[in-house]
């Protein structure tokens, strides 16, 4: 953001869009921090908040027996010692973020290779800055924010790189898309659905 706000002029949506990703920045390491200096009382808190909201879905929506309380209760615990197993060894936290940092980039590499595909080269800057403004609309209650991460990529790039019409970024995004999400999840699901079925 930095390297953008010394380079371009932030208005409107953009504005609005850059603003949130560093906010996000600053809240969710804090909110992380917090969470774990606190992760018992939040634990207990978030147990006795999911308990009943579970059995309710399932007794009366799914029609099934509701589990026993105990029953979720060790599943949020795994949760919750499966992070904490993660966040007290640094060699795994590190490699965790590394991962992670790499999906980033592979996913930037995806973008940036679609738009050259349609005949367009854009700096790394601009598909490494739209993939996580566009992560931000994956918190939509739609299935992988699908509709909404398409539109705000779209968005970001026709607002970052004026000199592509909106068809040509709507088409890269499109190509993007089918290959980081839609792919994966009809391959992936199908591997589920083969080896659930053995």
């Amino acid at each position: 953001m930095g390297y953008l706000a010394s380079s371009i002029t932030f208005d409107g949506n953009l504005q609005y869009a850059a603003f949130t990703i560093v906010a996000l920045a600053v809240v969710v390491p804090v909110s992380g921090y917090l969470g774990w200096q606190n992760r018992y009382r939040l634990e207990r808190f978030t147990v006795s908040l999911i308990t009943p909201v579970i059995r309710t879905i399932r007794g009366t929506i799914l029609q099934r027996e509701p589990l026993a309380e105990g029953s979720i209760e060790k599943r949020i615990e795994g949760f919750f010692s499966a992070i904490e197993r993660i966040a007290t060894t640094p060699r795994e936290l590190a490699l965790a973020l590394g991962l992670s940092s790499l999906g980033w980039i592979a996913q930037g590499a995806c973008l940036w290779l679609s738009l050259y595909a349609l005949g367009h080269v854009v700096s790394p800057v601009v598909v490494l800055i739209a993939i996580p403004i566009g992560a931000v609309a994956g918190v939509t209650p739609l299935p992988g924010g699908l509709a909404m991460i398409e539109l705000v990529l779209a968005a970001v790039i026709s607002a970052l790189v004026v000199s592509i019409s909106h068809p040509v970024i709507a088409a890269a995004v499109l190509i993007h898309r089918g290959a980081v999400y839609l792919l994966p999840t009809i391959v992936g699901g199908g591997v589920t659905a083969i080896l659930a079925s053995r």
